[in-house]
């Protein structure tokens, strides 16, 4: 067999096998799931909560959403204490903590910036909150910043 031919099938095969390799590729890309979008009423750089499930406001604890951009120490300061059902973090750069009790204490949970938990049972945080911080807010806890 001349060597041309040999040449000319083996570039049939890597073309073969990088087109089985893109393919595989794209199924791969095609099957992996978008990311959620943000509650329409949870404005970038700030996280959400939310007295109902799924985003939603629950009128027979509180009949609007809560947001903050930086942190809040005491839920209760805005009628939101032990009655958050879900929680969207719609920060800019960071995680965000959910406290169980104010100014930082007792058991958190933590949602990652741009995700969110449409029921905070699965995490055993439904009707917990009482303060609420984003990753680097946490430090001021307790001051001004917080209140």
């Amino acid at each position: 067999m001349p060597i041309s031919d040999r040449r000319g099938r083996a570039r049939q095969k890597v073309r073969a096998v990088l087109a089985l390799a893109l393919s595989a590729a794209g199924v791969l890309v095609a099957t992996t799931p978008a990311a959620a979008a943000a509650p329409a009423n949870c404005y970038l750089g700030t996280s959400c909560l939310y007295s109902g499930y799924n985003y939603t406001t629950d009128p027979g604890q509180n009949p609007e959403r809560l947001y903050f951009s930086y942190c809040i120490d005491r839920l209760s300061h805005y009628s939101y204490d032990n009655i958050a059902s879900s929680f969207y973090n719609n920060g800019r750069y960071e995680g965000a903590f959910l406290y169980e009790h104010p100014v930082v204490a007792g058991r958190y949970t933590y949602v990652s910036r741009g995700t969110g938990l449409t029921n905070l049972g699965t995490r055993n945080f439904n009707d917990i909150a009482s303060s609420a911080y984003f990753t680097s807010t946490r430090e001021d806890a307790g001051t001004a910043l917080c209140a």
